[in-house]
């Protein structure tokens, strides 16, 4: 994927996102939470290497629906070569039905990889979720539902429909300390026994001073059991980052 395709996909994402406020009910009483991430080190000696790690997240909820959005851009050079150079972005509404602990939600989800079998894969879903336990400490929800996803490459297009199975859980630690854990499951429903995982851990600590910024740790890891040789299953990556919620 050239540069230039990739800006003007950016540039779509952001305009998506910043029409959410408009979906708003007014009167509603509402909360909207935006957050910044900006993580860099590097080392220099035997050898040089530096890691740049730029996220944004926002989300919405109301008593009536939610939106969730997060993206994050990684990048990694060693001694010149460039090991890691990635992008996602993430968007996900729920709708919530009073007094019941059902919901249904759609999700769309966009990966670019320089070092994939794939240059880019667009992926959506849609389901119901299950509320198993919401108060002001923990909020833990299942999610099933039906989707697929299209991996976009040199040579062609490869369209796959998936199951989805997903677990989403949250735990207010305390005024300072937040933690959230999410994994989704996407079996292949043409090839038996083929699928895709996504997990991801998030672990913040607000800064007593200042609160609004936080140190984060972030970890992310993509299974796929169909890749060629050169590719490996897993690929796991993180970061430490600081987190400015605006």
């Amino acid at each position: 994927m050239s540069f230039k395709s990739l800006s003007a996909t950016l540039s779509l994402l952001i305009c998506t996102v910043s029409i959410l406020p408009a979906f708003a009910d007014d009167g509603i009483e509402a909360s909207w939470r935006h957050q910044l991430e900006l993580g860099l080190n590097g080392a220099s000696g035997n050898s040089e290497t530096i890691n740049l790690h730029l996220g944004f997240n926002t989300d919405y909820a109301d008593p009536l629906k939610t939106w969730k959005f997060s993206s994050a851009y990684d990048r990694s050079k060693s001694d010149g070569d460039i090991s890691a150079n990635r992008f996602f972005a993430d968007l996900k509404r729920e709708w919530i039905w009073p007094q019941n602990p059902w919901f249904s939600f759609l999700q769309g989800r966009y990966d670019w990889d320089e070092f994939k079998d794939w240059d880019d894969r667009l992926s959506a879903a849609g389901g119901s979720g299950y509320q198993h336990l919401k108060n002001d400490s923990w909020d833990i929800a299942s999610r099933i539902g039906l989707g697929g996803s299209i991996s976009r490459g040199d040579d062609e297009d490869i369209k796959t429909p998936e199951l989805v199975l997903a677990l989403d859980l949250g735990w207010i630690i305390s005024e300072f300390e937040r933690f959230e854990f999410t994994t989704a499951f996407y079996p292949d429903l043409d090839e038996t026994g083929e699928y895709r995982n996504l997990t991801a851990v998030n672990w913040s600590i607000k800064m007593a001073e200042t609160r609004n910024l936080a140190i984060k740790l972030g970890l992310r890891n993509e299974y796929d059991s169909d890749v060629s040789e050169e590719q490996e299953n897993n690929d796991f990556n993180y970061n430490l980052s600081l987190l400015w919620q605006i």
